[in-house]
């Protein structure tokens, strides 16, 4: 099969699935390496809200996967609590939906506001030099990122955890997740802000 025939074949999988070609790159030793670019999942404005909460599981899943976390979920602020939004994971996903808790105890609140790095590949080992809060489930990896709308409103968090430490993670896997996050929030303006 030619170059030409393979693109070709990628857009016509594109169009019918909704999911465009994936990207391999190097992995670090030991670690599965995020793709450079995942598949683009699109949302039709008109599909409305349970539309657009499967598009977001189904980003959420894959970054589980390619990140090789335990947990990936999106927190949003409600007052001054932080409840998750949208999460995937192995267990009961349900539970994880309706934990709230203060936004000053939040990873994800320290990770906006600088408190704590965004990348925390060993999170009992920063316990040393951070104020690391104590949480619902207790990280042992754990990265976030901002999701930004259009506007310049916070949409949310993005944010992964690995239940033990993962010392391989770093800013590549970083980069993966802010990808997934500009998407999330491309889909989110396109529904309307939802």
């Amino acid at each position: 099969m030619n170059q030409n025939s393979e693109r070709k074949g990628d857009r016509q999988h594109e169009r019918a699935t909704g999911i465009g070609p994936r990207i391999d790159g190097p992995s670090p030793p030991g670690v599965p390496a995020p793709e450079d670019a995942g598949p683009v999942i699109r949302v039709q404005p008109e599909a409305g809200t349970l539309s657009l909460d499967r598009a977001i599981s189904a980003i959420l899943a894959l970054m589980r996967e390619e990140l090789v976390m335990d947990i990936v979920f999106i927190s949003r602020l409600a007052g001054e609590d932080v409840v998750i939004a949208h999460a995937t994971l192995d267990t009961d996903e349900a539970g994880l939906r309706e934990l709230t808790h203060h936004r000053d105890h939040s990873f994800c609140q320290r990770v906006l506001d600088g408190r704590l790095p965004a990348v925390m590949p060993d999170v009992a080992a920063l316990r040393a030099t951070h104020d690391v809060p104590t949480a619902p489930i207790t990280p042992g990896a754990y990265m976030a990122t901002p999701v930004w709308l259009r506007d310049g409103t916070l949409y949310g968090t993005l944010c992964c955890l690995g239940l033990t430490a993962l010392p391989l993670l770093g800013d590549r896997h970083h980069q993966r997740l802010r990808m997934s996050a500009r998407q999330i929030a491309r889909l989110v303006d396109e529904a309307g802000g939802r």
